[in-house]
């Protein structure tokens, strides 16, 4: 396996890591802690992993874009592959333990809980299109690709560093759902 390739497996790897731990988390909830909040002002699980997956669905159209960019200008390319500034910054300070509170926009807020048969649906559907993503970027300068943060439209990154801010994220909001499960009880 070239350096390109292990980058990119394990970015699939990180994305599976998270699928096994959104399972996991949801069997620990269980119906009885699934959608309580701990304190009014923090999420419950549910919300937690309603997040990951309105993140998701707000990457991927700038994903495809940018691979659909590359593969139009007829680009190519391969690694290794670096994280620019904003990915290097960002996947900093979402890895849990969380250092930092950060807002979330209103428009990343929950609305509410689904249950946790569709939340698990919804999340292994996302995780399998990012993974192709992640498979139709082989042979893409992904380290020149760009797309534009869906919480920041003015916060540009480089397709790779998305592509590690999105499991970094995930494992932030995994710890969060862990932290809430442990102060249930």
């Amino acid at each position: 396996m070239t350096g390109t390739e292990s980058q990119l497996e394990e970015v699939r790897r990180e994305l599976q890591d998270a699928r096994d731990r959104v399972h996991q988390v949801i069997a620990d909830a269980g119906d009885r802690h699934w959608s309580t909040r701990p304190a009014q002002d923090r999420w419950s699980v549910a919300e937690c992993l309603v997040h990951l997956n309105a993140t998701s669905m707000a990457f991927l159209p700038r994903i495809r874009a940018a691979l659909d960019e590359g593969h139009r200008a007829g680009l190519s390319g391969h690694g290794p592959y670096r994280l620019d500034f904003w990915g290097w910054m960002l996947c900093r300070m979402l890895e849990p333990p969380a250092r930092m509170k950060v807002k979330t926009p209103a428009s990343f807020v929950p609305a509410g809980t689904e249950p946790p048969a569709k939340v698990s649906a919804d999340f292994d559907r996302l995780q399998d299109l990012l993974v192709q993503c992640v498979e139709a970027s082989d042979g893409l300068p992904i380290q020149k690709l760009k797309v534009s943060s869906p919480f920041a439209k003015r916060l540009r990154y480089n397709l790779y560093s998305a592509y590690r801010v999105i499991p970094a994220h995930q494992r932030r909001h995994l710890w969060q759902a862990g932290q809430v499960l442990a102060s249930l009880g």
